[in-house]
């Protein structure tokens, strides 16, 4: 039974630390000594420079897309026109081999 208990146990770690290893960077967070909240950590390729198409509301949260699709461009356009929450960035990945 102390076996068992045991295995479940180290188990039970091991799928912890394997979740925890696949959590992103989120930067530290926190403020900073001003009070006010830190610049955004743009380590995961949210930056707009990095964007095929073209960020309309720079102030808002960036979300990372990469995709290949033809007419993804327009999508992407169209959504962060009307979206007031959340910007899009796309990445034209390019097709592979026929």
């Amino acid at each position: 039974m102390k076996t068992k208990r045991l295995l479940v146990t180290a188990a039970m770690l091991a799928a912890a630390s394997a979740l925890a290893s696949c959590a992103p960077d989120v930067g530290g967070g926190g403020t900073t000594a001003s009070g006010s909240a830190p610049a955004a950590n743009n380590a995961g390729g949210n930056n707009a420079s990095n964007c095929t198409n073209t960020i309309s509301k720079k102030d808002l949260p960036v979300v990372t897309f990469w995709g290949w699709y033809p007419n993804m461009q327009l999508v992407v356009d169209n959504f962060n026109k009307q979206n007031n929450e959340v910007q899009v960035c796309w990445t034209n990945v390019g097709q592979g081999g026929d």
